[in-house]
């Protein structure tokens, strides 16, 4: 009998030693049961202690960033189904066995998204995400795959096959938005599950994605995917018409060689 885990879910930390406890005791019971719970940890505080202490298996992670560190747990990861999520607290571990249910439905891969009004709590947040949001969600339209919540949520679910086959490269923030495009590129299925906001433990603010600039990063490789693509697409439609000339002007001159040669 088979004792390899069902799934595997994987938390990317680096000091987030106020947090874990709780995303770790907010997992439910059936996962813990039927999966394993992976900490890939780059922290120089007592992350890594705790979430041991709370049933996690620790992996350290000698070089820093959230690409590398869900990269390493996946190589690890037994499960045939993998979860990321973030463990600062702001994706609610309740809501993975509504991923992996929605994963059943024949999706390829399943986000936890939220929409503007998830963050109406937050005065300036909602008023942020209100020009944020539209621009990022169009972006990705321009290049190819479209979400109703939002794009770069780091809460996912899908099979460990899929991961292998999409083969992220960045060793960072870009995640998320590098596996969008290529979700886009293989025409995958993605559906959606709607979360709540929850404030992350140290605030918004204190994100790395705000601290580190990531932000602009995300944006600038996707203003360079969007305008590339439409080059590639402009450059393949405009060899095609002329290919189609060629071929139209060929069978015209076939069939006057045809009728000369018929009528002689």
């Amino acid at each position: 009998m088979s004792t390899e885990p069902d799934y595997s879910i994987i938390i990317p930390t680096l000091d987030e030693e106020e947090a874990i406890a709780d995303v770790l005791n907010r997992i439910p019971a059936e996962i813990w049961k039927k999966g394993e719970v992976i900490v890939v940890d780059a922290s120089s505080d007592n992350t890594a202690l705790i979430a041991r202490d709370h049933g996690a298996r620790v992996i350290h992670s000698p070089k820093k960033g959230k690409g590398k560190q869900i990269s390493d747990g996946v190589k690890s990861a037994q499960g045939r189904i993998i979860v990321m999520m973030d463990g600062d607290g702001e994706h609610p571990p309740e809501y993975i066995p509504e991923l992996i249910y929605k994963l059943d439905e024949k999706y390829d891969v399943v986000l936890g998204t939220r929409n503007n009004l998830s963050f109406a709590k937050n005065p300036l947040l909602s008023i942020f995400y209100l020009f944020y949001l539209p621009m990022i969600k169009g972006m990705f339209r321009a290049s190819g795959v479209e979400f109703e919540g939002t794009p770069l949520s780091g809460f996912r679910c899908m099979k460990k096959t899929l991961w292998k086959k999409l083969h992220p490269e960045t060793d960072d923030f870009l995640l998320e938005t590098e596996m969008n495009i290529k979700i886009g590129e293989q025409g995958l299925r993605h559906g959606e599950v709607h979360i709540p906001y929850v404030e992350r433990y140290n605030g918004i603010l204190n994100s790395r994605v705000v601290k580190s600039g990531a932000a602009k990063q995300i944006v600038g490789y996707l203003v360079s995917y969007v305008i590339q693509k439409k080059v590639k697409d402009k450059v393949e439609n405009t060899f095609h018409d002329a290919q189609d000339r060629v071929v139209a002007q060929l069978k015209v001159n076939l069939m006057k060689i045809m009728d000369t040669f018929l009528h002689n």
